[in-house]
């Protein structure tokens, strides 16, 4: 237990060193003269022609929607049908059971 104590004690004794050396060196910072901020370069000529072409970029073609709306119609309408399909054998199989076949 002693040995556990005086690792703690020699941590807290370095850590107390770090942070001494960190005040020093924030002392050291303010008494030298911020620079100024400097501003990006942006060319704001016409502002809208930068939202379209921002626009342009991210949008998709049309054709594109079209063929992925009519993809995800058709997988919509073969889900129905397979679940009906399932249902249908189901029903079947249950009524098929009842009737002791």
């Amino acid at each position: 237990m002693s040995e556990r104590r005086e690792d703690l004690i020699r941590e807290r004794r370095l850590l107390t060193e770090r942070l001494a050396d960190i005040d020093r060196e924030l002392e050291g910072l303010r008494s030298a003269p911020l620079p100024p901020p400097t501003l990006p370069a942006t060319s704001r000529a016409d502002p809208r022609a930068e939202e379209e072409a921002l626009l342009a970029q991210y949008q998709p073609e049309p054709g594109k929607i079209q063929t992925r709306t009519q993809l995800g119609c058709a997988l919509y309408v073969l889900l129905a049908l397979a679940l009906l399909a399932l249902g249908a054998g189901a029903l079947y199989l249950h009524t098929r059971a009842a009737q002791g076949r």
